[in-house]
């Protein structure tokens, strides 16, 4: 006789969620040039506020033109290819961390060994079932990452970090059903 699959509670769901947000999303803005796709910086005003009158910018020391100069040729020197690939085990250490996390949470039957982690995947397969789409998309957020030759390029990151919020905001919306 087979046992029926139990449901994940809305609350395990709901917490991997924020662990996802708080510990892989989070460090991975915190590690990598990656973060939100709505993220704005604020535009530099030059004039004052509205109804003050124009500030004109003062003309830098001749001494501090040299310096500013300087600092710039140091980092021209200092500029390689690396701003666009990052150590594979940099990126693990970020999942490593958020798998960590919901193991000692004891959030997955199964795994509640922090010696013998599963692959992120292998939890949503848990939590969510093989065929899920939010497991599918924990796959793809893999793959992202998963990087060449011991390096991941930034716009796999990029686009892992944009998989994973989806992820979160998915796990968001099935928590509150």
């Amino acid at each position: 006789m087979r046992r029926k699959k139990r449901r994940t509670s809305k609350e395990t769901i709901r917490r991997v969620g924020e662990i996802l947000e708080e510990f892989l999303i989070g460090n991975l803005e915190s590690e990598f040039p990656v973060g939100a796709p709505d993220a704005v910086e604020p535009a530099i005003q030059v004039e004052g506020q509205p109804g003050e009158p124009a500030i004109e910018a003062a003309e830098p020391d001749h001494e501090d033109v040299d310096e500013e100069e300087f600092d710039g040729e140091a980092e021209d020197e200092s500029y390689d290819e690396t701003k666009f690939y990052f150590d594979l085990a940099d990126v693990e250490y970020c999942v490593d961390v958020t798998i960590t996390e919901i193991v000692n949470e004891k959030l997955v039957a199964g795994y509640d060994d922090p010696r013998k982690p599963p692959i992120l995947s292998e939890i949503f397969q848990v939590l969510f079932g093989e065929d899920d789409s939010l497991t599918k998309q924990v796959e793809e957020f893999e793959e992202l990452i998963s990087g060449y030759d011991d390096h991941v390029h930034i716009d796999d990151l990029e686009q892992a970090d944009k998989v994973m919020r989806e992820i979160v905001k998915e796990i968001e919306d099935r928590s509150k059903d």
